[in-house]
């Protein structure tokens, strides 16, 4: 009982950290920590695969891709708010790893580290095709500007 009770503690204070570390440290190094964070959600995503699973997948970066797109896009066109972005971004990226899925489902090993490389060099080009939507060859970025948490008199993009 002493060690659920130390995680909780653990758990705890790290939630806390999390909260308070943003308001107390300087802007320079909150626009890096926020750089690193989905890095990492990718990297765990990988584990997950490949550590606990044992597939190999060549095309994880796509699958990232897709969900980043899918976040910007409704940040930026349809003035969505950055956690409900958030969301339709994870769940764009899920029906697409469904859709590719569904047919690679019995597909073991090489062959299906194959089909993730295929998606993988097929997304750039499925981007450009949807240009009008995507941005793709002028790099899409988030211009939907928020007030600043720190002083919200200034708008951040």
């Amino acid at each position: 009982m002493s060690s659920r009770r130390t995680r909780l503690a653990g758990l705890a204070l790290l939630l806390i950290g999390l909260v308070v570390l943003p308001f107390t440290i300087d802007s320079t190094w909150v626009g890096i920590v926020t750089t690193w964070i989905p890095i990492a959600v990718a990297g765990l995503g990988l584990n997950l695969l490949t550590g606990y699973n044992g597939q190999v997948s060549a095309g994880h970066g796509a699958f990232y891709g897709v969900g980043a797109y899918a976040s910007a896009l409704v940040v930026n066109y349809y003035r969505g708010q950055f956690f409900f972005g958030i969301v339709v971004g994870a769940a764009v990226a899920f029906a697409v790893g469904i859709i590719l899925g569904l047919p690679a489902l019995r597909i073991k090993g090489l062959a299906l580290a194959l089909v993730t490389l295929a998606f993988a060099a097929v997304f750039p080009a499925l981007l450009g095709m949807i240009d009008s939507v995507t941005n793709a060859p002028n790099n899409l970025r988030i211009t939907y500007k928020i007030p600043n948490p720190r002083n919200p008199s200034v708008m951040i993009d």
